[in-house]
């Protein structure tokens, strides 16, 4: 199945769920990301902090009608809606959720970590804007 043929509908996202360095969908198509690296400030899941921290996802872009790019993701802590998300083509992505968190008695293995991103067509902005 390529993205194309699961694309959004207008008010529906698409949640696309990958292991480091996997893309999705897995067959090229009309748009297909790969998550390829992160960075990872955030306060360990085994101590408590004061401050969340931070974090950042990177995919490679690439589909019918865009530029191959580098697409930088933040971590909301959570924050629903769309204002951190990155345009793309005919689409807007942005990142649900990063796991695991970094652990302070232990380091997380690259391989350990798993993005989760929404997706839906930019025609969503435009069909909820309309009057």
């Amino acid at each position: 199945m390529t993205f194309a043929q699961s694309s959004p509908t207008i008010g529906e996202p698409r949640e696309l769920s990958m292991g480091f360095q996997e893309a999705a969908p897995p067959a090229p198509g009309a748009f297909q990301l790969k998550f390829v690296g992160y960075h990872d400030t955030r306060c360990p899941s085994d101590v408590q902090c004061a401050v969340a921290g931070e974090a950042r996802a990177f995919f490679w872009l690439t589909g019918e009608n865009i530029k191959p790019q580098v697409v930088v993701l933040p971590w909301s802590g959570g924050e629903q809606g769309w204002k951190h998300a990155a345009r793309a083509g005919a689409y807007e992505i942005r990142l649900l959720s990063l796991e695991p968190r970094p652990m302070l008695s232990r380091p997380v293995a690259p391989t350990e970590y798993k993005a989760v991103v929404a997706v839906r067509s930019r025609r969503t902005i435009k069909a909820s804007t309309a009057p």
